[in-house]
């Protein structure tokens, strides 16, 4: 049996760094194929990715031809998905410490299965007044601007919507409240200048002004990314379902939506305190679960890729990326096989692109397929 671990693990090694001849692929594929070697296999692969010497560095075009032999090969289906799974996740280690690539182009055609594509979420909101009254941002005339209880709504012809709250000196004190639905995103200018740029399925009530306030308040669900005006008589808060942060003039972002997860507060630029104990420094991560708060170091791609308009993944579960997709696409997600939910993928794709354009660059990184029927949307193993 040790004579045996030993070849499959030169096999391994020759078939990772792409220098295995043809014979060395049969012979690998036999091991591949006995269900009595699965966990010695998994076992190699997991000390390949942990030690990620030189030797096993590869190129763009060997992960491609890994990747491609690996899928190409028909038999015993269910150990050669796992099998890919593990490959897949040091492959895309070596190529991104190498080359830093974070996604790698397959010949096999796009298999995204659709009659009519969707496309990429828009701007928009759904305004509710103090009274219940509710205005469809939406539906607003391009270049048009309204002024409705205070808040002047400006749409310009590119598709971006802002709105603008005015103070009305001596009027009474009214809470909006301003909501995008899943597939729309909407920048908010408040009454002190600051800017709330709010991603999509979020919330922010805020008040018609804060005159005569000693904190500025607001209350956020979902996703926003806030460039906060200095005023250090009055402080900013920002209020979510178990968390209260408290800034002077500074940029940051707070994403709420996964409450189990923990509600993720991200400091660009000056200084935030999370629940008047835990201060922030920029580039800096408060992840707050359940009231016990961990800061870390932030990945500020990944955390502000939805700012500049881009998913952006590292070594993230399809289930999470499929979960951010239907999110901005508006669309519900299903799968055929539960086991693909925990195939990482990592990359980075335009927001602008449709919901096809977006699969397709999915299903060539984690090698899936995908069926878009109406609002719904299939994932499938290949």
């Amino acid at each position: 049996m040790a004579i045996q671990t030993t070849r499959l693990k030169e096999l391994l090694q020759l078939y990772l760094s792409a220098k295995a001849t043809k014979l060395d692929e049969m012979e690998l594929w036999d091991f591949v194929d006995d269900p009595s070697y699965e966990q010695e296999i998994d076992t190699l692969l997991e000390e390949l990715i942990q030690n990620q010497v030189d030797e096993h560095q590869l190129t763009e075009s060997q992960s491609t031809r890994i990747l491609e032999q690996i899928f190409s090969h028909g038999d015993s289906k269910t150990s050669l998905r796992k099998l890919w799974i593990n490959i897949a996740i040091a492959a895309t280690l070596t190529v991104i410490v190498g080359l830093g690539i974070l996604i790698y182009s397959l010949s096999t055609a796009p298999a995204v299965d659709f009659t009519q594509d969707i496309s990429a979420g828009k701007n928009g909101a759904t305004l509710t007044l103090a009274g219940g009254k509710k205005i469809y941002i939406n539906d607003m005339t391009s270049g048009k601007t309204d002024d409705v209880s205070g808040l002047v709504i400006v749409k310009h012809q590119n598709g971006e919507i802002i709105c603008q709250t005015t103070c009305r000196p001596g009027g009474q004190i009214a809470y909006n409240r301003l909501a995008t639905s899943n597939g729309e995103k909407i920048k908010v200018i408040l009454p002190d200048g600051s800017v709330v740029l709010m991603n999509a399925a979020s919330s922010i009530i805020y008040p018609s002004t804060f005159a005569g306030m000693k904190n500025r308040s607001v209350e956020l669900s979902g996703e926003a990314y806030f460039e906060i005006t200095k005023d250090k008589s009055h402080p900013f808060i920002v209020k979510t379902a178990g968390q209260e942060i408290r800034v002077l003039g500074t940029h940051f972002n707070v994403n709420d939506y996964n409450q189990t997860a923990g509600t993720r507060t991200t400091l660009l630029e000056g200084s935030v305190k999370i629940n008047n104990s835990y201060l922030l420094k920029p580039g800096e991560l408060a992840v707050n679960k359940a009231g016990s708060v961990k800061v870390v170091e932030a990945d500020l791609e990944s955390e502000m890729a939805w700012v500049k308009n881009e998913f952006y993944f590292r070594a993230e579960p399809l289930e999470n990326v499929m979960t951010i997709i239907a999110r901005w696409y508006n669309v519900e997600v299903s799968y055929q096989d539960e086991e693909i939910k925990h195939i990482p993928l990592i990359g980075r794709i335009s927001r602008t692109k449709s919901l096809a354009a977006v699969l397709e660059r999915l299903a060539e990184a984690g090698h899936l397929r995908f069926k878009i029927e109406d609002r719904k949307v299939t994932v499938l193993p290949n």
